[in-house]
């Protein structure tokens, strides 16, 4: 019953270059995108129906640390129940866990498998615990572009270009579906737009949950100028994006935004209780000009230096701007859990970004690259608590601000007798109000105060260093050993990465790895503390042989080399990976004591089941993986 993810994309695109003249050419491209994703239930996946349980989702373990999984059952077999279907037993106790599809060479027969005296069978009611969440998106869009490129002169080229895409937005989200069969649900606990309560595909839905169209629109204007050495690329662009949804019109009263007050005058319906077309108003469109300036010249024959400033407007995230409606009123009028939803009146968040980078050139074939570079980011998307009559809700704003800034130096070395090395460092800051557009959501939730200073990002990484060697030898090319050349179209590429740890909050030692965990009471400011550094290695090594007018190419890929433990998160409590603290705590240790005796099949004590929760695999990057493939060319 993990949650299993199933992920579809298509995609088709077609480009024409047109040369009109010695000195104009224009692009003509377009494309069509499919993208699909369902998440759900391990077993039941796409059976939404399966998901249903009258009589509760089944819970944890003893000690809440771990899901409740499916029992096999042993003892004299009694026949099969004719109104449940359930397999009953004479004096039924549970034994080891063995898998639901058990392979014997003794017998089997209508489901039930014999050995020696002893019947096993599978328990009909599955008790495993169901994932609690339903999910499917389809995201469409077609997109057409083109730019036409004019040398003007000999100082002067210029091109101009425009982008269009339409898209066609479709989502479901059940967020109860073991309540499937309870008829309530249907609508109430359904995030949905361009799906059916069912989940089916459809474009029927009124103006409550239809199909989203967004649209966005580019044109822009380039002019390369060369003077003497001097090369200067001045633009602008003009964006335009249009979401083509409805918002509330007056968010502190949705459902009747027209009242003054809330109190017993008859003519006053705030009281209202139904979400109505006429409570919404179209969404906004949003203009947005572009600068853009870049400028280069030589500082010697090896050295050059370059400059560029440009302000960059980006769409937000298209599933930060919808929502259904019905589910909107459902959550409006209190649903007994809190969520966010979708608004469709954000504004594209905005950077300005500065850069200036010198290249020298050491030798004929190396040259060593610096690059400084300071990006002003605001209009992020957060999370926020929006108060609202008669309940305050969960929704998305422009809150959000940071600045990214940095050093990079690169050192490249063209293919010289085979070799090729690319080396590159970076130091980088990344500081902001919040790193992600729901970080802030347990904080909208208790209608807590928001970050207003600055502190590091979440994926602020201090240290970054990548070396990418690569040695390649073609036909009739390498040490040769008789008429044979050992080494002819063989290839070889270790990539190597060090990277210092992005940063974490350390608190208070709490029970972390538990699925019931309360909030953490930080013991210093945010983001103060920072992971350890991971290094990895991943090398590829692989060889062309010709058959015929096919080339076969076969590879050994390895992944994590050095089978280093690279650590990717750790308990805030400990600031380590494998162990949370809390066993060694007051508290740790009478979790320790009522569950000194194994509570299940496991045959394992709440201490050592804890042991195994805290050391858990998802803290860590990949171990070593070692693959082969082969590739054909023709």
């Amino acid at each position: 019953h993990n949650q299993y993810y199933e992920d579809k994309n298509f995609g088709l695109v077609a480009k024409m270059t047109h040369t009109l003249d010695a000195k104009t050419f224009y692009n003509l491209s377009g494309g069509y995108h499919v993208t699909e994703r369902f998440s759900g239930d391990g077993i039941h996946r796409k059976n939404l129906w399966d998901y249903g349980r009258p009589e509760g989702n089944k819970g944890s373990d003893a000690e809440t640390l771990f899901r409740k999984w499916d029992d096999w059952f042993e003892g004299n077999f009694a026949g099969i129940d004719t109104l449940t279907g359930d397999s009953m037993f004479l004096e039924a106790t549970p034994t080891v866990r063995i898998l639901d599809t058990v392979v014997t060479d003794t017998g089997t027969t209508n489901g039930v498998y014999w050995e020696d005296t002893t019947y096993y069978a599978f328990i009909h009611d599955d008790e495993g615990q169901v994932y609690d969440d339903y999910l499917k998106r389809k995201s469409q869009y077609f997109g057409i572009k083109g730019d036409i490129t004019k040398e003007m002169n000999r100082e002067h080229t210029l091109k101009a270009g425009f982008e269009f895409n339409r898209h066609s937005l479709r989502y479901y989200n059940h967020l109860r579906p073991v309540n499937v069969d309870q008829g309530y649900t249907q609508y109430g606990h359904i995030n949905r737009y361009g799906y059916d309560a069912w989940g089916n595909e459809t474009d029927d839905e009124g103006w409550r949950n239809p199909v989203k169209h967004p649209i966005d629109f580019a044109v822009y204007l380039q002019d390369r100028i060369e003077l003497q050495g001097l090369i200067v690329t001045a633009g602008v662009r003009l964006d335009i994006f249009d979401y083509k949804g409805q918002r509330l019109r007056n968010p502190d009263l949705p459902l009747d935004p027209d009242s003054l007050a809330f109190d017993d005058d008859p003519d006053n319906n705030a009281g209202d209780q139904t979400l109505e077309e006429s409570d919404l108003e179209d969404s906004e469109a949003f203009t947005r000009i572009s600068p853009r300036l870049g400028i280069a010249f030589p500082v010697s024959d090896r050295t050059q230096m370059r400059v560029s400033y440009g302000k960059f407007f980006q769409r937000p995230n298209l599933e930060d701007l919808y929502v259904g409606y019905e589910f909107m009123q459902f959550q409006l009028l209190g649903s007994g859990y809190y969520t966010d939803w979708g608004n469709p009146n954000l504004e594209p968040p905005k950077t300005t970004a500065y850069e200036v980078g010198v290249t020298h050139q050491l030798a004929d074939n190396m040259a060593f690259d610096v690059n400084i570079f300071y990006r002003d980011v605001s209009g992020l998307i957060q999370t926020v608590d929006q108060p609202s009559t008669p309940n305050s809700f969960g929704t998305f704003r422009n809150q959000d601000y940071g600045t990214i800034k940095g050093l990079e130096f690169n050192l490249k070395m063209r293919r010289t007798r085979n070799i090729m090395l690319d080396l590159k460092y970076t130091l980088s800051y990344a500081t902001g109000t919040g790193s992600f557009n729901s970080e802030l959501r347990n904080v909208a939730w208790v209608k807590g105060e928001t970050p207003k200073q600055t502190a590091p990002l979440e994926f602020d990484q201090r240290h970054k260093l990548i070396g990418n060697f690569d040695i390649r030898f073609g036909k009739g090319d390498g040490p040769k050993v008789g008429d044979y050349y050992i080494l002819e179209n063989f290839g070889l590429n270790i990539l190597a990465q060090a990277s210092s740890g992005s940063p974490y909050t350390p608190s208070q030692v709490y029970n972390e790895p538990t699925t019931g965990s309360v909030s953490p009471i930080p013991i210093d400011v945010r983001n103060s503390q920072n992971r350890p550094w991971t290094i990895r290695i991943d090398m590829k090594m692989q060889r062309g042989f010709e058959v015929g007018n096919y080339e076969i190419g076969p590879y050994l890929w390895i992944k994590n080399l050095l089978d280093r433990d690279n650590v990717l998160n750790v308990w805030e409590g400990t600031g380590k990976a494998n162990t949370a603290g809390y066993l060694e705590t007051g508290a740790g240790q009478v979790f320790a004591d009522a569950f000194d005796e194994p509570s299940d099949n496991l045959g394992l004590t709440g201490e050592e089941k804890y042991r195994i929760a805290e050391n858990s695999p998802l803290n860590y990057d990949i171990p070593r993986q070692i693959m082969f493939g082969v590739r054909v060319s023709f």
